[in-house]
């Protein structure tokens, strides 16, 4: 089927990469998973082992799992194939993990849907969504009913089309904030001489991102007792900001998101 995708001068070294689309909705999980060196032969079939893994804390009910193969590199010698880097070659059905929930699962990121004007703590009518700490051990986030529209967009669980794009780039607006907000109620919390967190949730969102806030503390008790650090240091501070803004952005991938919405009203036109 590839043969069909690629030039015949590309055919030898294919320019592709394999990427795993993983999406839970209970947890507004978004995740792209990308590989490069997968050896796909184009000319014959065949079965190519490939390993990744998803966070027990970040799944919760049915995660969903879609392989596809898409260009690695932009080419403009033929234009009846495929040229840019990132069109999508080839797709195959989606599979759903469906994930057992344990007696400790509080899912504190299990979107709620009410109408934020009737409720005197919430922010005003005009905002999207809301992450509640009113029972700091289980912050619950909460989605405005009263944006309809955008909404039903966001319980849409279709994979191909406008709305299930538009749908990744408002979770990824939304997982920006309410991660941050997170890291930084976590790392205000850690005991700084202990690296105890004060409440489980708090553990797990650092676990989530420790490869990407300090690459070069492996210790989980070391890396904990680092963030306390910096967060209770007027001088540190900025600096632990800058670096969950830029393990979020590691993460959640939003120009990738962009772009997928920008090619798909394109197509669209």
């Amino acid at each position: 089927m590839l043969n069909g995708t690629l030039p015949h001068h590309e055919r030898e070294d294919p320019p592709i990469e394999l990427v795993i689309a993983v999406r839970c909705t209970q947890t507004i999980l978004r995740r792209r998973i990308s590989e490069t060196d997968i050896g796909i032969d184009v000319d014959g079939e065949g079965e190519y082992e490939f390993t990744f893994t998803i966070e027990r804390a970040e799944s919760r009910g049915d995660v969903e799992i879609e392989p596809f193969l898409v260009r690695s590199e932009h080419q403009s010698d033929d234009a009846d194939y495929a040229g840019r880097a990132g069109d999508r070659l080839a797709s195959t059905a989606s599979w759903t993990l469906e994930v057992d929930e344990t007696d400790d699962d509080g899912g504190f990121l299990h979107p709620r849907i009410e109408p934020f004007d009737r409720h005197d703590s919430f922010p005003d009518g005009e905002h999207l969504h809301y992450l509640h700490f009113e029972d700091p051990s289980t912050p619950k986030l909460y989605l405005n009913a009263n944006h309809g529209r955008l909404v039903d967009v966001l319980q849409n669980e279709g994979t191909r089309g406008a709305d299930p794009r538009f749908r990744d780039v408002l979770y990824d607006y939304i997982e920006q904030s309410i991660w941050q907000q997170l890291l930084l109620r976590a790392a205000n919390d850690i005991d700084e001489e202990t690296g105890e967190a004060r409440y489980p949730w708090q553990e797990e969102v650092v676990e989530l991102f420790d490869d990407d806030l300090y690459p070069d503390i492996d210790e989980t008790d070391e890396l904990r007792r680092k963030i306390a650090t910096d967060a209770n240091s007027g001088e540190d501070l900025d600096v632990l900001v800058r670096r969950v803004d830029l393990a979020i952005q590691r993460r959640i991938d939003h120009p990738q998101r962009a772009v997928d919405l920008f090619q798909e009203g394109l197509h669209n036109d």
